[in-house]
């Protein structure tokens, strides 16, 4: 059987960019693939686009839903895939014409491929500074600690049988890291882990997702408290679960200086000890969120 890549694109209202998205994908130097279109029942121009791009090719296939809901749509994807490789990409992002290439090409024999990526589009490209062989604790590791390989589901190539034999799907109640979370639950069936060191991948980085969006830091607090107690489940790894509670304390401290109710939400220390590190930066983060929140609105304006 020839190895097929199912790449599956949920989009809302994404007339302006969903062309230029797919575009990159047809000029792919491989061709062995097919483009699924979930639509969570968009009101532009872009339900059109994905119409008329899946009446003109066979091999793309477009779906349309009622529920306005990520980590459905791809669930949709997921089960009406074709492939026996699962690729995500985001409607809003595009990929180097490489990027299937040598995602593939280092696919045989290993169950995850990762690539590095990029926020700025001019910076996309090809050239490969290292290929790395990561186990399963350094790739959970690298997932909340190093910034080229994070937890997104849209950087990375996964084995369709491995998510199919462990009923490994999004989970739609989570408004925020339910990458993380499937990405998780992925790895731990994993053997054999590759991240390649080429910004493959162009990020859009979205204008909801706001630093001062209280809905962003609720959403955040509750990701990470979720996620501490999947992974403590499955893995006890020490220093992932001092990471991941040092992540929610720090939204805790970032919380209180948009909300008025901060006394509503909770102060957790999942772990007893933290590391010192993590710990004077939590203290920064106490005493100096202000300081902390407009440098980075200065930042994302740069």
């Amino acid at each position: 059987m020839k190895d097929l890549i199912s790449i599956i694109i949920p989009f809302y209202n994404s007339e302006s960019t969903l062309k230029k998205c797919i575009e990159a994908i047809l000029n792919q130097t491989i061709n062995n693939y097919e483009i699924m279109l979930i639509n969570n029942s968009s009101d532009d121009l872009s339900t059109q686009i994905a119409i008329d791009y899946s009446n003109k090719y066979k091999f793309i296939h477009y779906y349309n839903i009622k529920e306005r809901n990520i980590s459905t749509a791809r669930n949709i994807g997921l089960v009406n895939s074709n492939g026996n490789i699962i690729c995500f990409i985001d409607s809003d992002d595009i990929v180097h014409k490489n990027y299937l290439k040598i995602m593939y090409n280092n696919f045989k024999d290993n169950d995850l491929i990762i690539c590095n990526y990029s926020k700025k589009e001019f910076s996309l490209n090809d050239k490969i500074k290292k290929i790395k062989i990561l186990s399963k604790s350094e790739c959970f590791y690298s997932i909340l600690r190093n910034k080229k390989i994070k937890g997104y589901v849209w950087n990375k190539l996964f084995k369709k049988e491995i998510i199919y034999n462990n009923n490994i799907t999004f989970n739609n109640k989570l408004k925020m890291g339910e990458d993380t979370e499937f990405v998780f639950n992925y790895l731990k069936f994993c053997k054999k882990i590759v991240f390649i060191d080429s910004k493959l991948y162009y990020y859009y980085n979205r204008g909801n997702n706001t630093v001062n969006n209280i809905n962003n830091y609720e959403n955040a607090l509750r990701c990470w408290d979720h996620l501490y107690q999947e992974y403590k489940r499955y893995n006890c790894d020490k220093n992932s679960l001092e990471l991941i509670n040092y992540y929610y304390l720090k939204k805790f401290y970032e919380i209180k200086y948009y909300s008025k109710n901060f006394n509503n939400y909770k102060k957790i220390y999942f772990s007893n000890k933290l590391k010192f590190s993590y710990k004077l930066k939590l203290f920064l983060y106490k005493n100096f969120t202000q300081i902390i929140i407009m440098a980075k609105k200065v930042r994302n304006k740069i």
